[in-house]
C-alpha cells in the first residue's frame, strides 16, 4: 500500500492543467473536465492494475470457526487421520531407524583402518655433535569375517649427524594374525552383526504391531463414540417423555383422576432420567477427548472440537468363515509371533558365539618385510638390503574358564526359553482368534434376535 500511495503522489506531479467547469444543466448532473499529459493515462492504468492485483491476491484471514468446527468423520477417515497425525506412532517410527544405525555400527568393525605417525628429534652430545632423527610410519589394517587380522605397513627412519653422512632406512611389511580355534570362522565373528540385523527386523515388526493396535484402538473408540452419541439421543428422548408424563400426571391429579403420590413417582422418574442423561453426556465427552487425542487433528488446541459420526450404525455384512483359516493366517502374519521367531534366531546366534568361546585361544602369526638402506630417502625405498620373516603361534588360557562356560549355559537356557515362548504364543494366538470369532457370531445373533 505504501508503494501505491507513493505512485499516486507522483501522478499529481504529472497533472499540468485541471479545469473544472460546473455547468448546471440540471440539479443532479455534474461534469468535470480534466486535462492531463498523454503518458498519464497509461501510467494511471498501470498503477490501477497493480492495486487491483494486490487487492485480490492478498491472503484472506482464516475464519475463526475453521479450527473449532466439528470433525465429520467416517471410521476410515478416523483411521487415516490417526496414521498421519498420531504422536505415539511418530515416536515408534523412529525405532527402526535407530536399529539400522546400530547395525551399521556393527558393520564398522570390519571397516579398514588407517594409522600413522611422525616424529622428529634432535640431540647434541658432549663433543658438540648434533644428530637429527626423523621417523614416520603408516599402516592399513582390516578385520576379516574369518577372524583374521591383516595389515600392510610402511615405515621410514632417517638420521643426519654432522660431520657423519646421512643415513635413511625404509621398511615395507605385511602381517597376518589368524585365530585357529576361538574366534575363528564367520559364525563367531558375524554373530553380533547378524543379531543387529535381527534387531532391525524386530523393530519393524514392533512398529507394525503398534500400528495395528492403534488402528484397532481408533476404530473401537470411534464406534464407542458413535454408540454413546446415539445413546445420548435416546436418553434425551426418554427425558422428554418423562417430562410429558409428569405434566400429564399433574393434570390428572387436578381433575381428580390420580392421587398426588403419583406426582412424586413421576418426578422421581424425571430425576432418574436426568441423572442418566448427565452420565451419558460425561461418557460421550470422555470418548470425544480420547478420540481427539488419537486423531490429533492439526496444530494448536483442538480439545474443544466436536465430532460428527458420518457412518451409519449397522452391522457389517461379513462372513467369518472357518476358524482354521484365520488361525493359520494369524500364525503366519501376526507381528508378535514373528518377533518371537526372530528372538529365537538371536539366541541361536548367541549360542554359536558362546560355544566358540569354549575353544582354545590359539592364533597363527605371520610377519614379513623388506628393508632398504641408503644415504637418501628415495634410495632407501628402492634398495633391497634385508628381508625378514616371522612365523609363530600365540596361545592364551584362562584357568577354569568359568565366564565362558557360564555364558554358554546361559545361552542354552535362553534358547530353550525362547522356543517354549513361541509354543505358548501360538496357543494364545489360537485362543484369541477363536474367541474373536465366537464373539463376532454371538454379536451377529444378538442383533438378529433384537430385530425379530
Amino acid at each position: 500500500m505504501r508503494l501505491i500511495n507513493s505512485n499516486l503522489k507522483k501522478m499529481n506531479h504529472g497533472l499540468t492543467l485541471i479545469n473544472t467547469n460546473i455547468r448546471a444543466r440540471s440539479a443532479n448532473k455534474i461534469f468535470v473536465f480534466i486535462r492531463v499529459h498523454p503518458w498519464f493515462k497509461s501510467y494511471f492504468l498501470f498503477v490501477f492494475a497493480a492495486w487491483l492485483l494486490f487487492l485480490f491476491s492478498a491472503p484472506k484471514p482464516l475464519a475463526s470457526n475453521e479450527k473449532t468446527a466439528p470433525l465429520e468423520l467416517t471410521a476410515r477417515d478416523a483411521i487415516l487421520m490417526s496414521l498421519e497425525n498420531n504422536k505415539s506412532l511418530q515416536i515408534e517410527r523412529l525405532n527402526p531407524q535407530l536399529s539400522i544405525l546400530n547395525e551399521q555400527k556393527q558393520r564398522a568393525a570390519f571397516d579398514p583402518a588407517l594409522t600413522g605417525g611422525f616424529s622428529f628429534s634432535e640431540t647434541e652430545n658432549a663433543t658438540g655433535t648434533t644428530t637429527d632423527r626423523t621417523t614416520g610410519d603408516l599402516e592399513i589394517s582390516k578385520r576379516l569375517s574369518s577372524g583374521a587380522q591383516v595389515a600392510i605397513s610402511l615405515s621410514e627412519a632417517g638420521s643426519d649427524s654432522s660431520p657423519a653422512a646421512s643415513r635413511f632406512s625404509n621398511r615395507v611389511g605385511v602381517s597376518l594374525k589368524k585365530p585357529l580355534f576361538e574366534n575363528a570362522g564367520a559364525g563367531a565373528n558375524l554373530a553380533e552383526l547378524r543379531k543387529a540385523a535381527r534387531d532391525t527386523q524386530i523393530s519393524k515388526y514392533e512398529l507394525r504391531d503398534f500400528t495395528q493396535a492403534l488402528v484397532a484402538q481408533v476404530e473401537k473408540t470411534y464406534w464407542d463414540y458413535a454408540l454413546a452419541a446415539r445413546s445420548m439421543e435416546i436418553y434425551e428422548e426418554s427425558l422428554d417423555l418423562a417430562d410429558k408424563q409428569l405434566e400429564e400426571t399433574k393434570v390428572m391429579v387436578e381433575v381428580g383422576k390420580k392421587a398426588e403420590i403419583d406426582i412424586v413417582a413421576a418426578e422421581a422418574e424425571v430425576a432418574s432420567r436426568k441423572e442418566a442423561l448427565v452420565r451419558a453426556k460425561g461418557e460421550l465427552d470422555t470418548l470425544r477427548l480420547k478420540l481427539l487425542r488419537l486423531l490429533n487433528p492439526g496444530e494448536g488446541s483442538f480439545w474443544e472440537r466436536g465430532i460428527t459420526v458420518k457412518a451409519p450404525l449397522a452391522a457389517p455384512d461379513v462372513e467369518t468363515g472357518a476358524a482354521e483359516s484365520h488361525v493359520e493366517k494369524a500364525l503366519q502374519s501376526r507381528p508378535d509371533i514373528n518377533q518371537a521367531k526372530l528372538s529365537l534366531e538371536k539366541d541361536e546366534l548367541e549360542l554359536v558365539k558362546t560355544e566358540n568361546g569354549l575353544l582354545p585361544d590359539l592364533n597363527f602369526i605371520l610377519r614379513a618385510g623388506r628393508t632398504g638402506y641408503a644415504d637418501n630417502l628415495g634410495g632407501a625405498f628402492r634398495a633391497d638390503d634385508a628381508r625378514d620373516l616371522t612365523v609363530g603361534l600365540e596361545y592364551q588360557y584362562s584357568f577354569g574358564n568359568r565366564d565362558e562356560k557360564a555364558r554358554f549355559r546361559q545361552s542354552i537356557i535362553q534358547k530353550d526359553q525362547a522356543a517354549a515362548a513361541i509354543e505358548n504364543l501360538e496357543l494364545l494366538i489360537q485362543q484369541d482368534v477363536r474367541i474373536a470369532l465366537v464373539q463376532t457370531d454371538s454379536a451377529r445373533e444378538q442383533i438378529a434376535a433384537a430385530k425379530a
